[in-house]
């Protein structure tokens, strides 16, 4: 076992194994892992740790504090058995996370962020469990690579995965998203293919716009996908920008295009050379701005009535082809109106 205290700098300068034991770096204490290899159980940082090229092993927990301060450089860590990372700040920073190892379940708790690349490395007997709606960011920017790759393990929870890379951005298809959201200051991401995810949330920073370019590609919710943000000046918008093939956004609940502080600010727009159908299973809700182009939108809940609410300052529900497939009994399989209803 090692604890580095107050005021103490620990540089490894080889190969560091502790079997059953642990590190912990306590507030003002620093390690230094050297671009060297070091594997244990737990891990606790309340301090600094200064990685570089270096690969850290943890067998049982990742715990680091709000206090932290992590220089990943290029560093890669493993979390090979069932235990838990926990993250408090957003100063919590991985380069590359490797874990979810075949027969492996760990949680994630709390928020944190990997810059490069997320691996499930096991078989689909292995699982990462994130637990909190903040958390984890990728932040990795590029066209060139997925930023989470898996052997068969999945990713479950209640939890969000939340992107914030750069124009060029690459949402991968290799997993199904507990929940989504795309939280760019002010870039384009687009699908890497047909992806499914509990629900979408999609906004940009403060007076800046995240757009998501669904690109000739299929993404499926089984809940919400809300347009924009709580905050009215932050913006979001959903294209595709396929010369060759139509969208498909499946709604497994409700649809909200939020209000913005301006007209026009949160936005779908089906309008482009190939459009965007969208099927929503309960309510549709344009507090801001829908463009249908040649799109077809349809309802189809199965149990209850829908409704179709337009704002009453922006009055632009517009649909060019609208299907009604609700086979809810008799007296609930109606389609209500809120507000103003155009068909082009």
């Amino acid at each position: 076992n090692a604890v580095i205290n107050n005021t103490h700098t620990v540089t490894m300068t080889g190969v560091v194994a502790l079997g059953t034991g642990y590190v912990t770096v306590n507030t003002g204490g620093t390690l230094n892992t050297n671009g060297q290899s070091l594997s244990l159980t737990d891990i606790t940082i309340n301090g600094a740790l200064q990685m570089g090229v270096s690969t850290v092993t943890v067998v049982g927990n990742w715990t680091s504090s709000s206090a932290t301060s992590i220089t990943v450089g290029t560093s890669t860590v493993e979390v090979t058995g069932s235990g838990t990372i926990t993250t408090k700040s957003w100063n919590n920073t991985f380069y590359k996370l490797q874990t979810a190892y075949t027969g492996q379940i760990v949680t994630w708790v709390n928020n944190g962020i990997i810059t490069y690349q997320l691996i499930l490395f096991g078989n689909a007997t292995g699982s990462l469990s994130i637990t909190s709606p903040s958390g984890p960011t990728i932040s990795a920017t590029g066209a060139t690579w997925d930023s989470i790759i898996t052997s068969g393990a999945t990713v479950s929870g209640t939890g969000r995965i939340l992107f914030t890379g750069g124009a060029g951005t690459i949402i991968p298809a290799t997993i199904t998203y507990p929940n989504l959201t795309i939280a760019p200051k002010s870039s384009t991401h687009k699908l890497g293919g047909n992806i499914s995810s509990t629900s979408l949330y999609i906004y940009g920073a403060a007076a800046n716009t995240a757009t998501l370019d669904l690109d000739g590609k299929t993404l499926t919710t089984t809940s919400e996908v809300e347009v924009g943000s709580t905050t009215n000046t932050r913006y979001g918008k959903i294209v595709n920008t396929s010369a060759s093939t139509d969208s498909t956004l499946t709604v497994g609940s409700y649809l909200y295009i939020r209000p913005s502080d301006v007209n026009s600010k949160n936005i779908i727009d089906a309008s482009g050379t190939k459009t965007i159908n969208i099927s929503v299973a309960t309510n549709w809700t344009n507090n801001d701005t829908f463009t249908a182009g040649a799109s077809t939108i349809t309802f189809n809940r199965t149990n209850a009535d829908q409704t179709i609410t337009t704002s009453a300052t922006t009055q632009n529900n517009t649909f060019y082809n609208l299907t009604i497939n609700n086979t809810g009994a008799s007296g609930s399989d109606d389609i209500l109106l809120s507000g103003t209803l155009g068909l082009d």
